[in-house]
This record gives C-alpha cells, structure tokens and sequence, in this order.
C-alpha cells in the first residue's frame, strides 16, 4: 500500500483513479504510484521502501478499464515506448501495450505474412 500526498494539500477527490482527502490517498499499485509521483504527487519519505527492483506489472485482461495515464503508467513499467503516441490516446497505447506483450520473432512473422 502507497500514502501518497497531493501537491496541494488542500486537495479532495479523485485522480487516477485514487482517492484523495485533504491531500492525502492511498494506492496498491506500484506502477500508479509512481506515474503519480512522476506528475507531482509524493510518497513520504519515512514511508518503507524496498530496494529489491519489483517484477513488472501483470497486464490486466481488460485494458479498456483503464485509464490513458494508467495505460502510459503500465507501458513505461513494462519498459514499452511510448514515442509517437499522443497524450491520452487510449486506442494507441493499447495497441502498443498488445504489441509489447508478444515477442519480436512473433511479431516479426505476423509482419511478414500480412506483407504475402
């Protein structure tokens, strides 16, 4: 579980699908922590951290669920790029978390037998 702390601490509702009161939320995903960090939310710093590199994040049956910014959270723990893509274009993002999820020689073969 992540305490995450608002850049305004004043700040009551949702965003990304998290919960805030008075500035404060609490999240389970690691993946949605952090893309939260990364546009100006914290994590406090007594919070325990591990320093063990955490397994990528499973990847759910129903990615229209969730949001662009979850999408591009999900992408960038996977390590898929995102260059190209334009912010919050769900349908893009999908597509390239689908096509990350398969291996090249795989895609590579789908390629070459849509070109006979």
């Amino acid at each position: 579980m992540y305490l995450l702390l608002s850049p305004d601490p004043t700040f009551t509702g949702v965003c990304s699908g998290v919960e805030f009161e008075n500035g404060v939320g609490m999240c389970e995903s690691a993946f949605l922590a952090g893309w939260l960090c990364a546009k100006g939310f914290a994590i406090p710093p007594d919070q325990t951290q591990t320093d063990e590199p955490e397994a990528p994040p499973d990847i759910p049956d129903d990615l229209d669920a969730l949001s662009a910014g979850e999408l591009a959270a999900l992408a960038r723990a996977r390590g898929i790029p995102l260059d190209g893509i334009r912010q919050g274009n769900k349908s893009a993002l999908i597509e390239r978390i689908k096509g990350g999820i398969l291996p090249q020689s795989l895609r590579d073969s789908s390629l070459s037998e849509g070109a006979n």
